[in-house]
């Protein structure tokens, strides 16, 4: 089977990676394209990543050789999630969708059971390398809105990405507002459930919101001693 070298890194500090062609081209269009023969690197069989990290890499390596992904119960939380946003950035430079998918899965499953939030260079990464409607964005916004504190969101100015920014104020105005929707939807249900457990009092077959007059006397009058036939 074809094997490439992939260099990763800056030189002189990159790193070699000794991969198969056919399983990365069949996973990574970005390496299908450089392989295809148009290019240089499919003739003497290498490929340079320069701008990226050979320990980010070799995690995608071993998603595609082992299918193992970072965290499982090991590991930070902080740490493993840093590790999850660094890996979904390669795969969507790498255009590797399905490896993308993975990793975004899991980076919503460890955020959503250890209420972490990514760090904000993270955040900061992800919006700098993908489209507006990418969905780890939608993730970063959501984990934000549900998981933010105030000491989570208190970022020096010159640091907030201005998209992620606007993304968050809207989804947390868009909450507020479903929010008070629900609180007025309790507090409706709750009166229904006070007029079922405590009825109106009913007097003379009449309710107090119908009229009071007596049903048995001529003036609508409850009778009284003057009323009274004399005998004497």
């Amino acid at each position: 089977t074809r094997t490439i070298k992939v260099y990763v890194g800056p030189e002189p500090e990159d790193q070699v990676f000794d991969v198969h062609a056919g399983l990365i081209s069949n996973r990574s269009e970005f390496f299908k394209a450089a392989l295809s023969g148009r290019w240089a690197a499919s003739k003497n069989n290498t490929v340079k990543l320069p701008e990226d990290d050979p320990k980010v890499f070799g995690l995608y390596l071993q998603y595609l050789y082992r299918n193992i992904l970072p965290g499982g119960e090991q590991g930070d939380a902080e740490a493993v999630i840093r590790q999850l946003c660094e890996l979904y950035v390669l795969c969507d430079k790498l255009v590797d969708p399905e490896t993308r998918k993975a990793v975004l899965n899991a980076l919503s499953r460890l955020c959503d059971k250890t209420k972490k939030l990514p760090a904000l260079d993270c955040v900061q990464s992800i919006y700098d390398s993908t489209m507006e409607a990418d969905p780890a964005r939608k993730l970063l916004v959501r984990v934000y809105t549900e998981n933010g504190t105030n000491e989570a969101v208190d970022w020096p100015d010159e640091t907030i990405s201005h998209d992620f920014f606007f993304d968050l104020s809207r989804s947390l105005i868009n909450q507020r507002s479903i929010d008070q929707a629900n609180k007025r939807k309790r507090e409706l249900e709750e009166q229904r459930q006070r007029k079922r457990m405590c009825p109106e009092p009913v007097m003379f077959g009449y309710t107090r919101a119908h009229s009071t007059r007596h049903p048995r006397h001529p003036h609508g009058q409850l009778p009284s001693l003057s009323d009274a036939p004399s005998y004497t």
